[in-house]
């Protein structure tokens, strides 16, 4: 890795060790999360009240050197013009007057409780998110750049909560499960906070754009082999081709085999293209922090539950059937195989299913199968060829 890039791995990892100093417990958690960031990607942050979430995304800030950061409150009285803004018409000047909203005007939205808004409100952050800009009245605003969204949300609760629109998930890179620590890293929570333990602001804005152009640069290496072995994990997680669940997928019967049929009726859908460029930039990052050149299938399997998990519609025959996503992503990695080169279906089926694998027939099985007055002229035909001769 050359100098400049030893450098920003430097700044990364030392922002990962300041947030730290006051979250504990949490180490792979807070990887994760900087890994999307660097990943130009957004977070998505999921446990219990009293997990760290909101400290955490607190603390991210205060590294920052130079960065703005707005917050919004998720409630169901929330508006999209109190994340994007509006325009109203001023009739003393006869202009359009911008009333700007939360996620303007800042490097990081914090966006607390999203699952507490509404899906009208929160489909107003999907521009944002993807394109880094919003429109209104036919007029493009964009966004300041770097453009990070991290939001969290409470799994346990179901009054004056609205589940997040597909579209919304998906928008997201990663999805970080937060759960209970040790008893001794919530012993040092209370330590950390009776001393009023500080962080010291290591990043720049600057550092953090060219953190990633530089993970950019290594996502770009990726070897064809590692990036057929992506594409086919997120493939072999779809039951059927089509949107209308016409087409079964074959590969997903490949790999899964006997239980492929069990598992169509769990997952309506599976992860879509979206992931695809998820894995490659998550995996690019990790590479990126860990001072490689190049992505290998060791980072794509560390990030590959947290890029995955948001992405797939089960059916409601999955909750009561007692359907576990994360041991389907698990058995899902196991059974794709890293391959140095092109892998047709039959050989993946082969190789994750030996008893599956299809032998040649014999001919003469396909002779018996034609009809008799086809064999009868067959046969009559060759008879008198062989008199001729």
């Amino acid at each position: 890795m050359n100098t400049n890039r030893s450098h920003l791995r430097e700044k990364l990892a030392a922002g990962i060790a300041q947030v730290g100093k006051k979250i504990f417990g949490y180490d792979q958690e807070i990887e994760q999360i900087f890994l999307g960031f660097a990943a130009s990607g957004h977070v998505l942050l999921e446990g219990v009240p009293g997990v760290a979430k909101t400290k955490l995304s607190q603390t991210l800030s205060d590294i920052f050197i130079d960065a703005v950061m707005h917050r919004a409150q998720g409630s169901p009285d929330l508006m999209p013009a109190d994340i994007i803004g509006f325009e109203i018409f001023n009739p003393k000047t006869g202009e359009w007057e911008t009333r700007r909203g939360n996620i303007e005007g800042c490097h990081i939205f914090f966006y607390d409780e999203i699952n507490r808004a509404t899906t009208k409100a929160n489909t107003s952050l999907l521009q944002a998110m993807q394109e880094g800009s919003i429109t209104q009245n036919d007029r493009q605003r964009l966004l300041l750049k770097p453009f990070f969204v991290i939001a969290t949300e409470n799994p346990i609760e179901s009054e004056g909560t609205f589940p997040l629109p597909e579209a919304a998930a998906d928008r997201f890179i990663v999805k970080v499960i937060f759960r209970y620590v040790s008893e001794d890293n919530e012993l040092r929570m209370v330590e950390a906070k009776a001393l009023a333990t500080e962080v010291e602001k290591v990043l720049s804005i600057e550092d953090a754009a060219a953190i990633r152009k530089a993970v950019e640069e290594v996502a770009a290496n990726a070897s064809t082999a590692l990036r057929k072995f992506i594409i086919r994990l997120v493939r072999a997680s779809r039951p059927y081709n089509d949107p209308e669940r016409r087409d079964p997928n074959k590969l997903f019967d490949a790999i899964w085999g006997g239980d492929a049929q069990k598992l169509r009726s769990y997952i309506s859908f599976g992860a879509g293209p979206r992931a695809i460029e998820a894995l490659v930039a998550m995996s690019a990052a990790r590479a990126f922090l860990n001072g490689r050149e190049a992505p290998s299938d060791e980072d794509v399997r560390s990030v590959f539950f947290n890029v995955m998990r948001h992405r797939f519609v089960l059916s409601p025959l999955a909750g009561p059937n007692g359907f576990s996503l994360e041991k389907f992503l698990e058995d899902l990695l196991a059974r794709v195989p890293l391959v140095a080169g092109e892998i047709l279906d039959h050989e993946i089926s082969a190789s994750a299913h030996p008893q599956n694998e299809v032998k040649a027939r014999p001919w003469w099985l396909a002779w018996l199968r034609l009809p008799k007055f086809l064999r009868t002229k067959r046969q009559s035909a060759a008879k008198d060829l062989l008199a001729t001769s």
